[in-house]
């Protein structure tokens, strides 16, 4: 896992033409993300 700027908790779930999706976990709840990395 990895933490995101705002300091959440995030585990990689995929990655297409960079562009990460992540699950982000705050708090009990969870939401999907894309992630660019540049």
């Amino acid at each position: 896992t990895i933490q995101n700027y705002t300091g959440n908790s995030i585990s990689t779930i995929g990655y297409q033409r960079g562009i990460y999706f992540v699950k982000v976990k705050s708090g009990m709840t969870f939401a999907t993300q894309k992630l660019i990395v540049r």
